[in-house]
């Protein structure tokens, strides 16, 4: 029961994102958000009933991912999240019926949205490397794409999706990296079989998947890859919207003072 509710979602989730490719404008967005809220609600009554009985859902299909199958398995730690984001989700879809005729009910955004509300879904239930891979980067292109929607009429929208896209990239690399080193020392891609032997693990891969290892590398991201352009810019903003620090800088600068000599040397004198 549970495990045909989870397959449900992503079932439901992927015809809202095929109605927001064919149906026309008029019905869209009533359509694709009821159809995403369904799928939310077929997340949600999977959670539920995970975290009142104990009990995972377990899905395995070769159908999808030929060479290692798309592997599902929702326990009641990826009930939790699967619960909380099927709530915001619904909330947001609601939402959004009053953003109809602003742009954001093309034909991109509103199949775009369905599916990365969908994989947003189905990451807590990924049980293996490949298939949390494969929902990862599907959820981080659907996300990219619906940070571009508005990049015809912003061009700032385009910067803003450049970056995204390179922090995305960097972020899927540590995870692979990562992932890759677990999955070697366990033995299996499984991630039953990675907690089952985390004590074999060698220091340099908990090092590596620390938390104190990944803020290091976030803090490394967020200082190494701000450009000085936009640093610089940023003060000459500042600057000269203060008239104070305005004036200070054009101001030639002054040499410095003379120190006042000793009373003792001026009795002396």
């Amino acid at each position: 029961m549970t495990a045909d509710l989870l397959v449900a979602t992503g079932l439901v989730g992927l015809a809202a994102s095929v109605a927001g490719a064919t149906v026309p404008a008029r019905l869209r967005t009533q359509v694709v958000s009821a159809l995403t809220v369904a799928a939310c609600g077929c997340g949600l009554a999977a959670a539920v009933e995970v975290l009142r009985t104990g009990r995972a859902a377990v899905v395995h299909t070769d159908r999808l991912l030929p060479l290692s199958g798309l592997s599902l398995t929702l326990d009641r730690f990826g009930a939790l999240f699967v619960a909380i984001s099927a709530v915001v989700a619904s909330c947001a879809m609601v939402f959004r019926l009053g953003y109809d005729g602003h742009g954001l009910s093309s034909r991109t955004a509103s199949c775009t949205l369905p599916l990365f509300v969908t994989t947003l879904l189905l990451v807590p239930a990924a049980a293996s490397v490949t298939t949390f891979l494969f929902v990862w980067e599907l959820m981080a292109i659907t996300s990219l794409l619906l940070v571009l929607v508005d990049h015809r009429r912003r061009p700032e929208v385009a910067v803003a999706g450049q970056w995204y896209a390179v922090m995305t990239q960097f972020g899927a690399a540590a995870l692979l990296v990562g992932l890759v080193l677990l999955s070697t020392h366990a033995g299996s891609q499984s991630f039953a079989a990675i907690a089952a032997g985390a004590s074999r693990f060698a220091p340099a891969t908990s090092t590596c998947t620390s938390p104190s290892f990944c803020a290091a590398a976030t803090a490394l991201r967020d200082g190494c890859f701000t450009p000085a352009s936009s640093n610089s810019s940023r003060t000459r903003a500042v600057m000269i919207r203060s008239p104070s620090l305005r004036s200070s800088a054009s101001a030639p600068a002054r040499p410095p003072s003379r120190p006042s000599p000793p009373p003792c040397a001026s009795a002396a004198r």
